[in-house]
């Protein structure tokens, strides 16, 4: 009898020949697998991280987190250096360098504070950022960066006497949800009536420190006496 050639069956090459062809074809399934689990991981990772962002940037932006991260520091224009967390107002851990975030993909790696420039006496711009690792096998970028503007106001010795994210602070003050915003507003009806409060004198205080809001402010003055020129013109 021909083992290689038998009529009532396949042949010994034949069945080699389809089990060498199972074997890559299951080869080829498990690298498909694995490509489409890293390709959700990573996707999963990325979105996780940008989520971590916006949550950060969304309480550094809430009363007291930010000054109680930087309370007691001194800062120095262009100086840079690394901070262990960032705090809570009542002084416990929001996020610390090191720990696991999202759903166990991500670590913390590091948190740094540079590029602070002022732009008057009191006050000035720096950046944070927040330094990330993928953990286990992704496509992709494996470490990630994000950072956030913050704006600072500083005493006469560099001391951080107050912070919020850019946009955040009014007279020194973070902003603290919506009633802040609605503060802000109706400061600036009175300041534009020409009322005298507690809110436009920090208004005012903000604008003369700020060349760019004073610039504005000092177009729109200017359009007002225009204006009253030209009624007074036609009054006539």
């Amino acid at each position: 009898m021909n083992i290689l050639n038998n009529k009532n069956g396949f042949s010994m090459v034949q069945i080699m020949m389809a089990a060498g062809m199972m074997g890559i074809l299951s080869l080829g399934m498990m690298k498909m697998m694995e490509t489409q689990r890293k390709s959700a991981k990573s996707v999963k990772t990325s979105a996780e991280i940008q989520s971590f962002y916006m949550e950060a940037k969304g309480y550094l932006a809430k009363s007291g987190y930010c000054k109680k991260t930087f309370e007691d520091m001194t800062i120095k224009e262009d100086e840079e250096f690394e901070l262990e967390d960032v705090l809570k107002p009542n002084g416990k851990v929001l996020y610390k360098v090191g720990e696991l975030y999202g759903d166990r993909t991500f670590r913390l790696t590091s948190i740094q504070v540079s590029g602070f420039e002022k732009d008057s006496e009191s006050s000035g711009i720096m950046k944070l950022h927040f330094y990330m690792k993928k953990i286990g096998k992704s496509y992709g970028a494996k470490e990630y960066m994000r950072y956030i503007k913050i704006d600072v106001q500083v005493g006469t010795k560099g001391e951080i006497l107050d912070c919020g994210t850019l946009g955040s602070m009014l007279g020194g003050t973070a902003l603290d949800g919506t009633q802040g915003v609605e503060n802000m507003e109706v400061a600036i009806k009175d300041l534009q009536d020409g009322k005298v409060t507690e809110e436009t004198k920090k208004l005012e205080k903000v604008i003369y420190n700020n060349k760019q809001l004073k610039s504005i402010s000092d177009s729109i003055d200017s359009m007002k006496k225009t204006n009253e020129q030209m009624k007074a013109l036609f009054a006539e």
